[in-house]
């Protein structure tokens, strides 16, 4: 559910929105594509969210990402400057500004 309302959000603001089902096939995608963003969840089916942020910027180190978290759960960890926290829950407001400030560099 937190993928659809992310895409919609994002779409209905104009940005071209790429889903995958999971952390794996992210980074596999971001291997054969090119992105201005990426967005991951904290938890996911396989890897977790850190985990995706950790390999995407072994390769990719200036990529900005949104990491979305769980504030029940939050993972706790420190990220590199071009990765912003945005923790659940959270509205669409916050969501497209985020993205906004990711997106300004």
């Amino acid at each position: 559910m937190i993928r659809a309302l992310v895409a919609r959000a994002l779409g209905e603001e104009g940005y071209e929105v790429v889903t995958v089902a999971n952390g794996l096939e992210g980074l596999e995608t971001a291997h054969r594509d090119s992105f201005d963003l990426v967005i991951t969840n904290n938890c996911m089916r396989g890897m977790s969210g850190v985990e995706v942020i950790e390999r995407l910027h072994q390769v990719f180190p200036t990529l900005p990402v949104l990491h979305i978290d769980d504030l029940s759960h939050p993972s706790g960890d420190e990220f590199p400057e071009r990765v912003r926290t945005l923790y659940k829950p959270f509205s669409i407001a916050a969501l497209q500004d985020a993205v906004r400030k990711l997106l300004a560099g």
